[in-house]
């Protein structure tokens, strides 16, 4: 009687774990309506007026909100496997937005520029949800690869652009080669990476690492490298999700 019940406390817990990533997709798929009907639907003209001065307020709470963040992760570290809403899923949307906010007004085409940021932090979060693990890595690698490679390709036209173009220079390869340096430690520490994942995360760094040298030479390839990068995602994240299954 008691193993029955205990076998039925563990399928209650499992599909509450099912429930709570359901309602965190929910969450992640309202926060992107939202952030992208915000981008998209109000003018440039009313965005620059209102961040004249509030620039400085989305500064300021940007590093609010990176220092509560490290606060909650590093001092309290409490357990939000059970929540819907948990402090690093409000810091994934809140401290690109803010950033984004912050240099709305220096940027060219800013609202552009912060639609597809605002994107990929969605998908992101989308992703991270479901798989947590390796296509996760994968995934933030191969984003943070493709806006460093916009950047490091597209010309700058101010001094805040300037400084983007040299950390996207840095960060296209820096960004893979830290992945693949963390990937063979955690195996030579025998840490839970499979071959097969290493292999696969290993290819997926070398591949952008091949596309950065590429870009860096011949900046007008990149919309065409940046197409051949989510071709090979996407057969990554359809390997990724078989295994998965």
């Amino acid at each position: 009687m008691n193993e029955k019940n205990k076998k039925n406390t563990n399928v209650d817990v499992k599909h509450t774990a099912e429930d709570i990533q359901l309602y965190r997709l929910f969450c992640i798929f309202g926060a992107a309506i939202l952030g992208f009907a915000l981008f998209r639907m109000v003018p440039y003209n009313v965005f620059s007026r209102v961040l004249g001065i509030g620039q400085w307020v989305a500064l300021g709470l940007l590093v609010l909100v990176i220092g509560g963040y490290l606060f909650v992760r590093l001092v309290r570290k409490p357990d939000e496997s059970g929540r819907i809403v948990t402090s690093t899923g409000l810091a994934y949307f809140l401290i690109p937005v803010l950033l984004m906010l912050a240099c709305y007004r220096t940027m060219s085409d800013p609202g552009f520029k912060c639609q597809v940021a605002f994107g990929f932090v969605a998908l992101f979060a989308a992703i991270y949800n479901i798989f947590k693990q390796d296509f996760s890595r994968i995934s933030a690698v191969t984003f943070l690869s493709i806006i460093s490679l916009y950047y490091a390709s597209t010309a700058t036209y101010n001094w805040l652009e300037n400084i983007f173009a040299v950390a996207a220079k840095i960060a296209i390869f820096l960004i893979p080669a830290l992945m693949i340096a963390k990937i063979l430690l955690d195996r030579r520490a025998k840490k839970d990476v499979s071959r097969f994942d290493m292999v696969l995360t290993l290819a997926m760094c070398a591949f952008l690492l091949a596309c950065a040298v590429l870009v860096l030479i011949v900046p007008s390839i990149f919309l065409y490298a940046m197409i051949t990068i989510l071709v090979v995602y996407v057969i990554v994240g359809i390997v990724c999700t078989i295994r998965l299954i």
